[in-house]
């Protein structure tokens, strides 16, 4: 990432400076009694390893003409929105979907960064700093938008003009407890936690657990908020997720958790629509929603099934109650000794699957939540373990529901996480076979137990065949 400052006591208008400009990332222009923010610029750049020139120069006239470095030897800025100067117009003509996501998102983490080191140096008030990056950044998406064509429904905290200034009190008895598991989060934490204090619905309290070891600011950013619904748990030692997310529950005070990783986004009405469900509707103790999974600058709704009967034929087979929509009665959980397991890489989808016919699942056809995709989520090692534990899990579902045993030598293909089939095609039509027997067996074995309600384990059944079969196989298991 190219970072240009360039300092100026006067109206900009024509810099000689070197042809650095035309390539460079984020091109900003500060006078000088924004010299605060360009020692916070200074040490990010110097925390990130990045490119930053600087170029001091006294500007004296407009001039809007094309311009040829090469033959002039000078820049002339062809237009300026709010505080990016922009050198060479066809920039953004060409600019590809990925391209214009990366420089979203490279702007969006050093503007963080300059809240992080601003959290150390106290040079500037976090509503002025805050108000100078917000008006950088959505000019910055304008004029991203207005070359290129494109649309961008980028989630991000900036989108904000100022920083939140609520300073509601602590509450002893809220109705809920948002239970956030925080490790070198700092990337991600303000936009979470912004999205939750920003609910329409106010009677909560948010519980972030922080693993222990973090080397980040995610505490300090936390404190920034000033609102008193807010609690920082501290891990003395490493825990994992599992456990901390068991923390965070034993001592929520709320009649009902909702979860939310650091990561995520809840929509402004999130809350308040699964309180009045649950409120409403006695017999269910375990709520989710669809989710919005923000990929780059693409947006797209995934639904789940919606009824109790549905998601636990589902599950057999696959997680369909996405962990940072769920809201659940505490009180039923614990009563019943349901807490997460810490050996589990799944932890959400292993205590799903062991709670499936204690607990009643519904889900909200609404996306209360936006997911969002980066390098982060899931590395390909976890992805094996993953697979590999979803195998043992619904290996375990066979033998209890159904009395089904998994051979040994298919344990590999029956997960939900990666098809191997595109790997075995010598063996493809043997192992489509296996599948086609236990799916069936599956299906008469329950009219005999009668455990899943019959037409959402027809579903299920059909779901999971597509998936693993595709075009492999036009033939209907049942």
């Amino acid at each position: 990432m190219k970072i240009v400052v360039v300092l100026s006591k006067y109206s900009w208008n024509r810099i000689d400076f070197t042809n650095e400009l035309a390539s460079c990332d984020i091109i900003w222009l500060l006078d000088q009694n924004q010299i605060a923010l360009f020692k916070l610029i200074e040490q990010a750049v110097q925390l990130n390893d990045l490119s930053l020139s600087v170029a001091v120069k006294k500007i004296s006239r407009i001039n809007g003409e094309d311009w040829d470095y090469k033959k002039q030897g000078v820049l002339f800025f062809l237009e300026k929105e709010g505080g990016i100067l922009f050198v060479n117009k066809d920039k953004f003509k060409q600019i590809r979907e990925d391209e214009m996501s990366d420089l979203l998102s490279k702007t969006e983490g050093f503007f963080k960064q300059l809240i992080f080191c601003n959290c150390d140096l106290e040079l500037l008030d976090i509503g002025q700093l805050f108000g100078i990056l917000s008006d950088f950044y959505l000019n910055y998406q304008k004029a991203l938008e207005s070359k290129s064509g494109k649309r961008v429904n980028h989630e991000t905290i900036f989108r904000e003009k100022v920083f939140y200034k609520g300073k509601a009190e602590e509450r002893k008895e809220p109705e809920i407890s948002v239970v956030i598991p925080a490790y070198n989060s700092e990337k991600y934490i303000l936009d979470s936690v912004w999205s939750i204090l920003r609910q329409s619905f106010p009677d909560f309290e948010i519980i972030v657990v922080n693993e222990y070891g973090g080397d980040d600011h995610t505490v300090k950013l936390l404190h920034l908020f000033e609102d008193g619904r807010i609690r920082i748990i501290q891990n003395a030692s490493r825990l994992g997720l599992a456990a901390s997310l068991n923390i965070g529950i034993e001592k929520a005070r709320g009649k009902y958790i909702a979860r939310m990783d650091t990561d995520d986004i809840s929509k402004p009405h999130r809350l308040r629509l699964q309180w009045e469900y649950l409120e409403s509707h006695e017999n269910i103790d375990v709520l989710g929603s669809a989710v919005e999974v923000q990929n780059g600058l693409v947006c797209e709704k995934y639904r789940f099934p919606e009824t109790h009967h549905d998601i636990c034929a589902h599950l057999i087979f696959h997680l369909v109650i996405a962990h940072s929509t769920v809201m659940f009665r505490k009180e039923k959980l614990l009563k019943l000794g349901l807490t997460y397991n810490n050996q589990a890489y799944g932890e959400d989808y292993e205590l799903w699957t062991r709670a499936m016919h204690d607990v009643t699942f519904a889900n909200l056809s609404d996306a209360l939540v936006t997911y969002r995709i980066h390098d982060s989520n899931i590395t390909r090692a976890k992805q094996k373990n993953l697979a590999y534990e979803t195998s043992c899990i619904m290996a375990e579902i066979l033998k209890r529901d159904f009395n089904i045993v998994v051979p040994n030598y298919y344990k590999k293909f029956w997960n939900s996480w990666i098809n191997y089939y595109n790997q075995y095609q010598i063996r493809e039509k043997e192992l489509l076979d296996i599948e086609k027997d236990l799916l069936e067996k599956m299906w008469y074995q329950n009219a005999v137990c009668n455990r899943y309600e019959k037409e959402s384990l027809k579903a299920a059944i059909e779901f999971r065949w597509n998936w693993i079969a595709g075009k492999r196989s036009r033939k209907r298991v049942i």
